[in-house]
């Protein structure tokens, strides 16, 4: 089942105060975005590679997907619009919203989708799952951009829902909290 957008607001925290109450879930603002792309990376003792980011096995030191890197996109003050504007090419960016997330119950899992005004333009926003116990002051979720697209910062981009499952254990794991971003 999922969950009412009341049971969703109450776990989210917007100290904005932007995001906005839908019929099942809740809007989400963006905040900042940042390019993943090819880019040249040198890793310890092995040499450098062209590559878009590093994912490791538990047997691996978790410091080696930190490898991966980040190109922050700056907004710009276009006219016409209140806020600054990301202009944005074709790519995958990591996006980050500005409203965070508290503990999940051990009954809800949560997942974050575009709205539909982001997907008649050509992006694409979603999120991994939200683990139950999973928090962080602020939640991201990849955007992919299949044509060139402007978005307002703060526009309300995408929409967080909450679905019921059988009690679970609660997510302890490495990206808990602040490690949610990047």
């Amino acid at each position: 089942m999922i969950r009412s957008a009341h049971t969703v607001m109450d776990l989210i925290i917007d100290e904005s105060g932007r995001a906005k109450k839908a019929q099942v879930g809740v809007d989400l603002t963006l905040n900042r975005v940042s390019l993943v792309g090819k880019q040249l990376m040198t890793y310890p003792d092995s040499g450098a590679y062209e590559n878009s980011g590093v994912i490791v096995s538990d047997a691996s030191p978790k410091e080696l997907s930190k490898l991966a890197k980040y190109t922050e996109v700056e907004p710009r003050q276009l006219d016409g619009f209140a806020n600054k504007v990301f202009v944005l090419e074709r790519g995958v960016y990591s996006i980050e919203f500005e409203q965070g997330l508290g503990a999940l119950p051990a009954t809800q899992t949560a997942m974050i989708i575009n709205r539909s005004t982001v997907g008649r333009s050509g992006a694409l926003i979603r999120s991994s799952i939200y683990d139950p116990g999973f928090n962080t002051p602020k939640m991201g979720a990849l955007m992919y951009v299949l044509t060139p697209i402007m978005i307002e910062q703060y526009a309300r981009v995408a929409q967080i829902v909450i679905m019921e499952n059988e009690e679970a254990d609660l997510y302890n794991g490495s990206y808990q909290g602040e490690k949610d971003k990047r």
